[in-house]
């Protein structure tokens, strides 16, 4: 007999976490690939950084932070602006 699976329960959300980076491929290698994606790595410093495989090419992704307080606060402070004028 087969696992019994668990049916998701459709009252029971999904959570979805916000995206915390917006990636951006910056190398992409072929032969020797997992060894230099990981220098390439090693060259950004304290940014984030992922090494993804792509078949048979390895690519260096670096993330760069999202800034959503800045945009909330900055949506607020234009209202603001358009009144007092």
């Amino acid at each position: 007999m087969g696992r019994k699976r668990r049916v998701r329960n459709e009252d029971d959300p999904i959570e979805v976490k916000p995206q915390r980076f917006t990636w951006k491929t910056v190398a992409s290698f072929d032969n020797h690939g997992s060894a230099l994606a990981e220098v390439a790595r090693r060259d950004q410093g304290d940014r984030p950084v992922k090494i993804k495989r792509r078949g048979d090419r390895f690519e260096v992704r670096v993330g760069t932070p999202i800034r959503k307080t800045a945009a909330v606060e900055a949506a607020p402070a234009a209202e603001d602006a358009s009144v007092t004028e």
